[in-house]
């Protein structure tokens, strides 16, 4: 009987990332599992490069419990790694987050064609609606810059929460 089965780009290399020392372990706390919020990052990460066929390169530094505020970022997060995906025209987005004791920051960089962000119709809610929007019902910031020709850049930042929050779900994270 053979064993042997194709792991994607993405599940290769969460595969080769996954000594005790990574960030994609997983702890149980009264039945709910608490996810670390890079590893959130990653997984959705390998999601849009298995689905667009782009790299994603995340490079993190710190982690935290994924609880509601970090739940909401990784969402725009990924909002902002798709647009990138499906419209810079490029083979590689980068993705750079910082986690420190009062908040997260978090980058999602392409040099693909750029775009004039005064010029998305309204009707368009992917930047306005699923980014910008969704970080500043949650408490957090969204600055986008894109030239034309030059790329665009995401920079999201998200307070971290000062009392107990509740942790996030899988369920959180994929909806």
């Amino acid at each position: 009987m053979n064993n042997t089965f194709m792991l994607g780009r993405s599940g290769a290399r969460r595969l080769a990332n996954s000594g005790p020392l990574s960030c994609g372990m997983m702890t149980s706390v009264r039945s709910k599992s608490m996810v670390p919020w890079c590893s959130a990052l990653r997984k959705a990460s390998g999601d849009i490069e298995d689905a667009h066929g782009v790299a994603v390169e995340v490079v993190t530094v710190g982690d935290a419990p994924l609880d509601d505020r970090l739940a909401a970022l990784l969402r725009a997060a990924r909002e902002a790694m798709v647009n990138a995906a499906k419209h810079a025209q490029v083979d590689k987005v980068d993705v750079y987050a910082e986690v420190d004791a009062d908040q997260v920051a978090l980058f999602v960089r392409d040099r693909g064609v750029g775009f004039d962000p005064e010029t998305i119709p309204a009707d368009r809610l992917g930047v306005r609606g699923s980014i910008q929007d969704r970080m500043r019902r949650h408490g957090g910031t969204a600055i986008v810059r894109s030239v034309p020709g030059e790329g665009t850049e995401v920079r999201l930042v998200m307070k971290r929460s000062n009392g107990p929050a509740a942790p996030a779900t899988e369920e959180d994270v994929t909806s």
